[in-house]
């Protein structure tokens, strides 16, 4: 049994490499470095992983949040504008509440994203990231339908890192180390 989960995540990665259109990461990448606020949407797992990123860019000085439940979105939408990115995140394309924050935040001008496995056309959505899945990805009882999102996003962070100052943003992370510094244990 082990080996198959060693299996998944290969075949998960390569075919997200398959996947992944790298226009698309640059367009996600412009939008990142133009937008005054970034929200992360996501429910389960995918908003665990909603919450990791939005730490991650928030540590590189992009004010950036995390929604993950349904108060949330509701109550974020009085505050989306044109300024904004809205990336949502769904394996399955069908957690509804995020399909109907991505429409409204639409709909106020802010731009949107989805990554999802799913490549469903939606006129409202700007730019879809599809990545991998895997048979039942999203029940998570072999892998975390985590992976795949995570993967794509670590992509999308590379780009964000090496595009435009790139200084100004490792200093901005460096500072958001423990003591400002990077971290100097004696072994």
């Amino acid at each position: 049994m082990p080996l198959n989960v060693l299996a998944d995540y290969e075949q998960i990665l390569d075919a997200n490499q398959e996947l992944l259109v790298e226009a698309h990461i640059h367009w996600l990448t412009e939008q990142l470095e133009q937008a005054k606020r970034v929200y992360f949407y996501g429910k389960g797992f995918s908003g665990l992983v909603a919450q990791e990123y939005s730490i991650r860019f928030l540590r590189l000085g992009l004010v950036s949040e995390a929604v993950t439940n349904d108060d949330m979105l509701h109550w974020v939408d009085g505050v989306i504008d044109a300024s904004c990115l809205v990336i949502g995140l769904s394996v399955s394309s069908e957690t509804q509440s995020v399909l109907d924050s991505l429409r409204k935040a639409s709909e106020k001008g802010a731009r949107t994203c989805l990554i999802t496995t799913q490549d469903k056309g939606i006129e409202y959505i700007d730019c879809t990231l599809r990545v991998a899945t895997t048979r039942h990805l999203n029940y998570g009882n072999r892998i975390s339908p985590q992976l795949p999102l995570s993967f794509a996003l670590d992509i999308v962070f590379a780009y964000f890192m090496d595009h435009g100052s790139k200084e100004q943003k490792q200093e901005s992370y460096e500072r958001s180390l423990i003591n400002g510094q990077p971290d100097k244990k004696k072994v």
